[in-house]
């Protein structure tokens, strides 16, 4: 069962690697990926960045209030999810090596692009960071750019491998996961390395977590979640999971909350030791865990790409329900709108779905 279980979950790994690194042929099709989610900071719109089209919904009933472009385009198409800027603009790459900024007023129209930024060599696997110093992209071809609110290159740094994991940043600092098993620390301000640290054992392609206190929490592809001091890049701590690690944890009081490659969710103290509870997925395969779970009060919520969404008791682990959505794969965590909780499936006709707290399905967004 256990050999089984890697199988599914390294198969899982090698098709969504194809379809991240492959272009397409001459063009002639969007390439695959999974849809991104961003809301606005009232939590009224959701924009969301998947195949061919940046939508923008509303989240109290479901219905587009635009898109972009407003007519498919093969030789477009999205992945990362958007970033807002201050102006309440928003930036997404896409697989065609461009950085997009949109207007988000309805009244653009067709006339939705503030500037482009085509300096990148390959894709934009995740989102950008936007700050008050600029915005910060990390991409495929090894390369983070830091641009200014007009799009202009400011500086860049190169990895030795892809980056696809969004950067954070604390202060003057800005934190970068990288595929060659590091965290690099950079100066905001001129891309200067300040630290790294060192090999981490396994490619680390999600976004870290940086806590208040100045730790940051990343899991890596060597079945790990790592603790490591923000100011020097010091291990502080390192726990053993089942399976690899693709998304950021979520951080609730002293307790950590993620899910792995192999279908198993944990909780995890903040000062590491050993788990408070985990729980497996039995049913069935592709239990893959890829995003980022979502803790509203006493409940924690997570997808898992065999379509399922699962809301668990935050203390112990106990399954309070489990919805699925048949026929469809969801690889993007749970997003909540201050109303209702958002899900991104892949297949099927239905692009959002919002349900509610206790699992009643509100309404659906059909493009």
């Amino acid at each position: 069962m256990k050999t089984s279980r890697r199988i599914i979950y390294v198969t899982f790994l090698m098709i969504l690697l194809a379809s991240l690194l492959s272009a397409c042929a001459g063009g002639a099709s969007a390439a695959a990926g999974w849809p991104g989610i961003t809301l606005s900071e009232d939590g009224q719109v959701a924009y969301l960045a998947f195949q061919q089209h940046v939508h923008a919904v509303d989240t109290s009933n479901g219905s587009e209030l635009w898109r972009f472009p407003q007519e498919a385009d093969r030789n477009i198409s999205f992945f990362a999810p958007p970033a807002l800027t201050e102006d309440g603009n928003l930036v997404v790459g896409g697989y065609n090596n461009i950085l997009y900024n949109l207007r988000t007023d309805a009244a653009a129209g067709q006339n939705r692009v503030n500037w482009t930024f085509t300096g990148a060599a390959n894709r934009y696997v995740d989102g950008p960071l936007v700050t008050e110093q600029g915005v910060f992209a990390p991409n495929a071809d090894k390369r983070l750019y830091a641009l200014d609110e007009s799009g202009n290159l400011l500086w860049t740094f190169e990895s030795t491998q892809s980056l696809w994991g969004r950067p954070v940043a604390n202060g003057g600092l800005l934190y970068v996961p990288a595929m060659d098993h590091r965290i690099y620390a950079l100066d905001m301000t001129s891309g200067e390395l300040v630290w790294d640290s060192g090999d981490l054992g396994g490619a680390i392609v999600g976004s870290p977590l940086l806590s208040e206190d100045g730790v940051l929490y990343a899991g890596t592809f060597n079945n790990q979640m790592l603790a490591l001091d923000a100011a020097s890049g010091e291990v502080l701590w390192q726990v053993t999971t089942r399976g690899w690690i693709w998304a950021s944890p979520v951080l609730d009081g002293d307790i950590l909350y993620f899910g792995d490659l192999q279908g198993n969710f944990y909780a995890l103290p903040t000062s590491g030791g050993d788990f408070l509870w985990q729980v497996s997925l039995e049913n069935g395969q592709n239990a893959a865990i890829p995003g980022q779970a979502l803790v509203l009060e006493d409940t924690v919520y997570f997808t898992a790409e065999n379509g399922t969404f699962h809301a668990l008791d935050k203390a112990n682990g106990q399954a309070r329900w489990v919805k699925t959505l048949t026929g469809t794969n969801l690889y993007t965590g749970p997003v909540w709108t201050g109303e209702y909780i958002l899900v991104a499936p892949v297949g099927g006709n239905a692009r959002l779905v919002a349900f509610g707290p206790n699992g009643e399905q509100a309404w659906t967004f059909e493009p």
